[in-house]
């Protein structure tokens, strides 16, 4: 795993992220790993109406895709209510990251945890 892998993982823990993890069937190399905030958990669960995705392609030092979920409160602002890194735009991995955001936007309890599948 690279150290930048390593930093963004510790920023994680430090500052209180709810995080998933996916790594190879047969390596320790991570494949995708999905964020959130406590705080942006219930943000989405209070403003829940409109949630949007955008993604960007090898434009980070990672070189991997950035999805980021975004939503928009009752006064028109927007916030960001969670990120993943994939390694490609397959389905498998996007499907993943949709899996992950609905259920942890749906979970009552938003404490900091670490999950890898």
């Amino acid at each position: 795993m690279s150290t930048y892998i390593h930093h963004l993982m510790k920023s994680l823990v430090k500052n209180k992220y709810v995080y998933h993890c996916r790594k190879y069937a047969y390596f320790d190399d991570i494949r995708n790993i999905f964020w959130v905030h406590q705080d942006s958990i219930k943000l989405s669960n209070t403003f829940s109406t409109m949630l949007v995705l955008d993604s960007t392609y090898r434009t980070n030092i990672y070189r991997l895709l950035l999805l980021e979920f975004v939503g928009v409160t009752s006064t028109e602002m927007t916030f960001y209510i969670a990120f993943a890194y994939m390694m490609s735009e397959k389905k498998d991995n996007v499907n993943w990251a949709l899996e992950m955001c609905h259920d942890l936007l749906n979970f009552k309890d938003i404490s900091p945890k670490f999950v890898v599948s």
